[in-house]
C-alpha cells in the first residue's frame, strides 16, 4: 500500500493504491483459489472546533483483478461530536459491496469521562447482511489509580451482548470478523466480532528514573469460550550505556468447539549503547511454548545477535547472527530441528539526506537446506532522526522467527525507522491521550 496524506489542523485528506493477495486452501477436495486486486483508497476529515465536531469519509474501489473477500468495495461514513469536555458521541456507518463480502455495519457510541483516570463507554451497533441482521450493544468503564509517584493501577470491566437476533437464510455467525471490522486506514470500528463476550482486566505498574515494571492480568468469557491471560514486562538502565528488558505473556483458552490450548513466551533482552564511539551490540532470547491438549506441543528457542559500527564518518556496517532449536511433538511422536542465521549489511552515505546499501545473509537448516539473501536498497533522511529505505531482494527467503530476517523476502520492500527519546515520547502521547486523563 502506498499513499500521501495532507494534515493541517482542521482538514485532512489523503489518496493511495493498495494491492491485495488472498490465497485460500480448498476445503473437502476443492481446489485452491487464489484471489489479487487492486483498489484506490481515499479519506477525507473536517474538523469545526467552535462546534465540537469532526466528519470523516473513506472510501475504497477496486479498479482492477479480482474482488476480494477481506477488502471489497467500502465507503465508510463518521462524525464525533463533543458534548461536554467530559462527554464525547461517536458514529460509524460502513458499506460493503462486493461479490465475497457486502453488508452495513452502523455503530453508535458515548465515551464519558467524569473525572482524572475514569472513563466510561457505551454503544450499540447494527450489523445487516442479505436477509441477516443482529443489534448488538457493548458497555465498558476502565479506571487508572495513581497510588503514589512511583506506583500505578488500573483496573476495567466490559460486556457485549446480542439484543437482536434474526438469520432466515445465512445466519451472521458466519461472517468473517475481517468483514465487520473497517480497514486500518479508516477510522476505527468498535465491531471485533460477533460473539458476546464479558472481560475483566486488573493491572499494576512501577517506574522510577532507571526502572519499569508491569504486570496485568485478564479475564475473557465468550460464546467461543473462555481465555485467561497474564502479561508481565520490567526494564532496566543499568547504566547510560546498558539497559536490560523483560516480557511475557501466558494465555491459556477452554474453548467450546476444539481442544485447549495454552500458549506461552517470554522474552529476554539487552542492549549496548555507548555514547562515545564502538560498536552497538543487540541480543534478544525468546522462547516459547504452545499445547494444543491431547493432540500436540511445540516449543523453541531463539536468539538474535546483532552487532553495528561506523568503519568511518560515512559507512556503517552491521552483522547479525541467530539461532532456533525447535521440538515438536505429534501423537507421540517427537521432530526438532536447528537453524542458523548469518548475514550483514554495508551502508554508505552519499550525502547527509541519501545513502546506498547492500545486504546479505544465509539461512541454514539442519536438513541440509540452505537459502540465500542479497539485494541492494537506497535510504533516505526527510527530516532528522527520520530514515526511509527501499531495496529489493534479488534472493530471498522468509522465518518469522528471526529479528534480522523481517525484510528478506524476495522482492521489494520498504523498511520506516523512527529514533526518540523521552522527551519525544512524551510529545507523542500528549498528542495521543486526552488532556485529562492520567499519563
Amino acid at each position: 500500500e502506498a499513499s500521501v496524506r495532507r494534515e493541517t489542523p482542521l482538514f485532512g485528506a489523503s489518496l493511495g493504491i493498495r494491492s491485495v493477495h488472498e490465497e485460500f486452501e480448498g476445503v473437502d477436495g476443492a481446489e485452491d483459489e487464489t484471489r489479487q486486486s487492486t483498489l484506490l483508497t481515499s479519506l477525507i476529515n473536517k474538523r469545526f472546533e467552535s462546534w465540537g465536531l469532526n466528519l470523516i469519509a473513506a472510501h475504497e474501489q477496486p479498479i482492477a483483478g479480482d474482488d476480494s473477500s477481506l477488502f471489497p468495495q467500502r465507503t465508510i461514513l463518521g462524525a464525533d461530536k463533543t458534548l461536554t469536555k467530559y462527554a464525547t458521541v461517536n458514529v460509524r456507518h460502513e458499506i460493503l459491496d462486493g461479490t465475497n463480502a457486502s453488508g452495513n455495519n452502523t455503530a453508535i457510541g458515548v465515551t464519558v469521562q467524569p473525572f482524572s483516570g475514569t472513563t466510561v463507554s457505551a454503544g450499540t451497533d447494527l450489523i445487516t447482511q442479505d436477509s441477516s441482521r443482529r443489534i448488538s450493544a457493548t458497555i465498558g468503564v476502565d479506571q487508572a489509580i495513581r497510588i503514589n509517584r512511583n506506583w500505578s493501577a488500573g483496573i476495567g470491566v466490559a460486556r457485549r451482548a446480542n439484543i437482536s437476533d434474526s438469520a432466515d437464510e445465512v445466519p451472521l455467525d458466519v461472517v468473517p470478523d475481517a468483514v465487520l471490522s473497517p480497514l486500518e486506514t479508516a477510522p476505527p470500528s468498535p465491531l471485533t466480532g460477533t460473539d458476546s463476550f464479558t472481560s475483566g482486566y486488573a493491572g499494576v505498574g512501577y517506574a522510577s528514573e532507571t526502572v519499569a515494571v508491569s504486570a496485568r492480568t485478564e479475564v475473557r468469557d465468550s460464546t467461543l469460550g473462555t481465555r485467561l491471560s497474564l502479561t508481565t514486562g520490567a526494564a532496566k538502565e543499568a547504566s547510560d550505556a546498558l539497559s536490560y528488558a523483560l516480557a511475557s505473556r501466558i494465555d491459556y483458552d477452554q474453548l467450546s468447539n476444539s481442544a485447549d490450548t495454552l500458549r506461552f513466551d517470554l522474552r529476554l533482552g539487552a542492549a549496548y549503547r555507548p555514547r562515545a564511539k564502538g560498536p552497538v551490540v543487540f541480543n534478544r532470547l525468546d522462547a516459547s511454548y504452545n499445547e494444543i491438549s491431547g493432540q500436540s506441543t511445540n516449543w523453541k528457542l531463539v536468539n538474535n545477535l546483532g552487532i553495528s559500527t561506523f568503519l568511518n564518518k560515512r559507512t556503517q556496517v552491521s552483522m547479525f547472527y541467530g539461532i532456533k532449536y525447535s521440538q515438536s511433538t505429534l501423537q507421540g511422536d517427537t521432530f526438532d530441528s536447528v537453524t542458523n542465521l548469518i548475514g550483514g549489511e554495508a551502508r554508505f552515505d552519499i550525502t547527509k539526506k541519501i545513502d546506498i546499501g547492500l545486504s546479505g545473509s544465509a539461512l541454514i537448516s539442519s536438513t541440509g537446506q540452505t537459502d540465500y539473501q542479497i539485494g541492494p536498497s537506497i535510504g533516505f533522511t526527510p527530516v532528522k532522526n527520520t530514515w526511509i529505505s527501499l531495496g529489493w531482494n534479488i534472493e530471498g527467503f522468509s522465518d518469522s522467527d528471526f529479528e534480522a530476517a523481517e525484510f528478506s523476502r524476495d522482492g521489494p520492500f520498504v523498511k520506516l525507522r523512527v529514533k526518540f527519546d523521552q522527551h519525544t515520547a512524551r510529545r507523542f502521547l500528549g498528542e495521543i491521550s486526552p488532556p485529562n486523563t492520567i499519563t
